[in-house]
């Protein structure tokens, strides 16, 4: 086997800024570490026509790097990825400098252009994701004020929404009932142009009783356009008819309207954004969503290069990295039909069960119910007062231009260092107890937001 050896040399990088990757001082000095990349033969045979070339820019690369040229380094291994996207090595190397100067947001975004390509995943994600697991962690004094709101639902350190894209009638007949056998739901995005409208099944994609029924059993039926089609070269005519009459469908068979707009293989441009926007509340794209919330991650699950291992990797990075992962499914299958990166259903099965023993950390939604909790957290106003020693009284009001239902926040009380033993929390014009539990020093209090008052009593643990 051929390798193809590639070092980052120790560097000292002083303030550089260019646009999509801004270094200050404080970056400076960085050293990065030598890499070492191997191409397995399978790869290898998918880049012929272009290893020549490409050798060349991740020679030129490696020359930029001595010469403490990062940016030109990193445009180089870009180009390579333009020549030739199958190629493991630029997505490697680039995550590699992307990981030591903990450029999170670029490193999210190049790991799904990793998912998305047909390269060899399992391959780039060995060589990233033992380097990823040595970030700081962003959990670390998340809570420095005695009463805060939590990141995600229950204090969790991450959320996992599943997007299966496609509407294909596997998603139904054999995700839905491995979902809601671990007590989760997902989101089906789906092209309702393609589904039959005389109450017939589509070999392939289903029915409308189907995707009506998964509503009922708490799945989220969101719009993926009329027909799959590239909706931002389209005209006008098309633009309407791919979101709006789709969206009139799906409201129509489905019972509910879609909250979710999925754009067709993710080509957006700001025209089709705001078109979208005008009917559904959210749409899935990783630009839009950063700025709600900062820590964003959509692969691409399935196909024959990723594996179970890589799919858990994803999730322990997520708890580290307190990430909203998205993972992006396609068909539910292991026979040999037309989808896109389809994934096996033990594939499903085992990683599921894997986020089950992780429970306590993750919290597992609907792509609309998660985006729901953090736009009502980022419009939530939090103030208390401290009543004694063993009681706050705290208000979780709203700002008017919230336009999503209101959902449950988790407020944190941080008792320490007296831990608490027992605790009730009431709120003026409420019919029962709000829920409450404690752990890890601290109280946990699930409320809509209002303006009215929650007054929490607690007793102290007898500490011997």
């Amino acid at each position: 086997m051929n390798k193809f050896k590639l070092a980052i040399f120790l560097l000292m990088i002083p303030g550089i800024a260019c646009p999509g990757f801004a270094l200050d001082e404080e970056s400076a000095p960085v050293m990065l570490t030598p890499v070492t990349v191997t191409v397995a033969p399978e790869v290898r045979a998918m880049l012929p026509a272009f290893k020549k070339a490409a050798d060349a820019k991740i020679e030129e690369s490696r020359q930029y790097l001595k010469d403490n040229k990062v940016i030109d380094a990193i445009n180089s291994l870009y180009q390579v990825l333009k020549m030739s996207p199958y190629d493991p090595r630029p997505y490697i190397l680039i995550a590699h400098i992307y990981i030591q100067l903990e450029k999170r947001d670029l490193l999210w975004k190049l790991l799904e252009d990793v998912s998305t390509a047909n390269t060899h995943q399992d391959y780039v994600y060995g060589k990233v994701m033992p380097e990823i697991s040595k970030l700081t962690s962003v959990t670390k004094n998340k809570h420095t004020e005695k009463v805060s709101l939590a990141r995600f639902k229950g204090d969790r350190k991450a959320a996992v929404s599943f997007v299966f894209d496609d509407g294909a009638k596997s998603v139904y007949t054999e995700a839905v009932p491995i979902l809601e056998k671990y007590g989760y739901a997902a989101t089906f995005a789906i092209n309702p142009g393609s589904i039959p409208d005389d109450g017939h099944e589509h070999p392939i994609l289903g029915s409308w009783a189907q995707w009506k029924d998964a509503h009922q059993r708490g799945f989220e039926i969101a719009n993926h356009a009329l027909h799959h089609s590239g909706i931002p070269e389209g005209p006008e005519d098309l633009l309407d008819r791919e979101i709006n009459t789709s969206f009139e469908m799906i409201l129509k068979n489905v019972g509910a309207p879609p909250r979710t707009f999925v754009f067709p293989s993710d080509v957006i441009n700001a025209y089709s954004l705001n078109k979208a926007k005008e009917r559904h509340i959210v749409v899935r794209n990783h630009d839009y969503l950063t700025e709600l919330y900062k820590s964003i991650f959509i692969p691409w699950y399935g196909g024959q290069y990723f594996s179970i291992a890589t799919a858990n990797q994803f999730v322990d990075i997520a708890k580290s990295q307190n990430l909203w992962l998205i993972p992006v499914g396609h068909a539910i299958t292991d026979k040999d039909i037309r989808s896109f990166k389809p994934i096996s259903a033990d594939l499903l099965e085992n990683h599921l069960a894997y986020i089950k023993q992780n429970e306590q950390d993750v919290w597992v939604d609907t792509f609309y119910n998660v985006y729901r909790y953090l736009a009502q957290k980022k419009a939530a106003v939090l103030s208390y007062n401290v009543v004694s020693g063993a009681s706050i009284e705290f208000t979780l009001d709203n700002r008017p231009e919230m336009n999503v239902a209101p959902t449950l926040l988790t407020v944190v009380i941080d008792t320490a260092p007296n831990p608490a033993e027992t605790v009730s929390a009431v709120q003026p014009g409420g019919t029962r107890p709000l829920h409450t539990r404690i752990a890890n020093q601290k109280i946990y209090v699930d409320v809509y937001p209002s303006d009215k008052p929650v007054q929490v009593y607690w007793e102290l643990a007898d500490v011997q």
